[in-house]
């Protein structure tokens, strides 16, 4: 978790993040979560590095610690922080990939499909994770603890119904490409709805300013990789 998940409302101070993942079984939270607002200002600033650099600290992470499965959001349109967390997650792999001499397993996993313009296709790539009754209560309690996510999981179940939530998919990941949206992503339309309101000063736009940040991440993972391992990364 590398935001503090105002996406979704009012953000969570970062000591309670922490604890909140504590509780949750986590060992190596080697992130001090930061305000997604912070995430938004470097977007609409342009500040890729601001991306690279936490790409960076996430690839030494997973070669440090070895992992061999990463699994992080999808790319759905929804929100930009967690677009370029897809971005953000693969080009922390390929670093580390590089370093370990060795494949991790990529899946990404969906925040939002109970709504329409967010469907994901499922088919037999696909890994399902079937949660038996005490692991379900245990999810469900995970999330009603989370405060920001409170509105976004009721009108989740409200639409798939709390059933839905019983399998977990994990879908590989294959193209790590920019994404070629066919409408307008949903927290642009969103963005814009907003200034005309009078609410936001400017919207966050997918072909202005999330795409050339996802193309630097692309450039960043593609000059690293063409690079001899350093010595302490060995």
């Amino acid at each position: 978790m590398i935001s503090d998940g105002a996406g979704f409302g009012q953000g969570v101070p970062a000591d309670d993040l922490r604890r909140w993942m504590t509780a949750l079984g986590c060992t190596n939270t080697s992130f001090d979560p930061v305000a997604e607002r912070t995430f938004y200002k470097a977007i609409l600033a342009g500040d890729a590095g601001f991306f690279i650099e936490i790409a960076q600290r996430l690839a030494d992470s997973l070669h440090a610690n070895d992992i061999e499965v990463v699994i992080g959001d999808a790319q759905e349109g929804m929100n930009p922080v967690h677009d370029l967390g897809r971005a953000i997650t693969d080009t922390a792999i390929e670093l580390a990939e590089y370093r370990l001499g060795r494949k991790i397993a990529s899946y990404a996993c969906t925040l939002a499909e109970w709504a329409s313009w967010s469907a994901q296709p499922h088919d037999e790539s696909c890994v399902h994770l079937d949660l038996d009754e005490a692991t379900f209560a245990e999810k469900q309690s995970a999330v009603a603890g989370f405060l920001p996510w409170r509105a976004a999981v009721e009108e989740a179940i409200e639409k798939l119904g709390l059933d839905s939530y019983r399998t977990e998919c994990l879908r590989p990941v294959t193209d790590k490409s920019p994404p070629a949206y066919d409408t307008v992503p949903y927290y642009e339309e969103h963005g814009m709805r907003r200034v005309a309101e009078g609410k936001y000063r400017t919207a966050i736009r997918y072909d202005e300013h999330v795409a050339p940040i996802w193309r630097a991440l692309r450039r960043q993972a593609e000059r690293e990789t063409r690079r001899p391992v350093p010595a302490h990364a060995l």
